[in-house]
Formats: C-alpha cells, sequence, structure tokens
C-alpha cells in the first residue's frame, strides 16, 4: 500500500482545489516552510487552520495517470541570504 496526500489549496479566486502528491518529502517542506513563515495562506498553502492534508492509503499499481489526477507543484521560495545586501 502506498500513501496519497490530499493539500487543499486555495486558488485566490475564492475556490480551493486539492493537490495530490505521493512523496512525503514535498509535505515536509511545505509544511516546513509554513512554520517558518517563508509561506501562508496568501500563497495558497493554508488557510485559517494552518497549512493541513488528508493521507489516502492506496494499491502499490496506483499511478497519477491510473488516478486521473495530476502531481502537486511546489518550488520553496527564494530566501535572500542576510550576508547579501
Amino acid at each position: 500500500m502506498k500513501k496519497l496526500f490530499c493539500v487543499p489549496y486555495n486558488c485566490g479566486d475564492g475556490s480551493t482545489s486539492i493537490k495530490f502528491t505521493f512523496d512525503r518529502a514535498v509535505i515536509q517542506q511545505i509544511a516546513n516552510d509554513y512554520d517558518n513563515g517563508l509561506i501562508d495562506c496568501g500563497d495558497g498553502w493554508g488557510d485559517a487552520d494552518g497549512f493541513h492534508y488528508k493521507v489516502l492509503t492506496l494499491p502499490e499499481e496506483c499511478t497519477y495517470e491510473s488516478l486521473g489526477i495530476r502531481p502537486l507543484e511546489y518550488t520553496p521560495p527564494y530566501q535572500e541570504d542576510e550576508d547579501e545586501e
């Protein structure tokens, strides 16, 4: 069995979509960035309750394609070095 992480995403127009990933490291990166104040609900990755997600347990043979979904794409925000001025 494998885990599918389902993340609510604020689309910025009053609607919410769900983003999907099998990659726990991506979820951990988003959670860390949220906790460290690098992203917030204005970036789409949280709401008044903070960053959260649900986990579905699926058979190993499930893929993004077989489920008809696209993988979550996350690019960590650029963090300027304090030494650079």
